[in-house]
């Protein structure tokens, strides 16, 4: 995601997310492989400054999210069964 800012999340009186500006990745499926549940396990989200952070299919700032695939898909599906 690029060039995210601050007018692109919108808050409540508490603070409170009310609408924001985000990618959610719903599916991924290839070669018939889902790898949809799977992506936390063969995934880097890393914001701007390079810090790692978890995510669940969820793109929410500005940053870079690699998904490492293998040649083989279901050796990738079975690394993240297994990680």
């Amino acid at each position: 995601m690029l060039n995210k800012t601050g007018n692109d999340t919108q808050l409540d009186h508490l603070g409170n997310i009310t609408d924001d500006l985000l990618i959610v990745v719903e599916q991924l499926i290839i070669d018939h492989v889902d790898l949809t549940n799977n992506l936390s396990k063969i995934s880097v989200y890393k914001d701007t400054t390079g810090k790692v952070h978890k995510t669940f299919n969820y793109i929410t700032f500005n940053g870079e999210y690699t998904i490492k695939i293998h040649k083989n898909l279901l050796y990738t599906d079975w690394m993240a069964g297994h990680l």
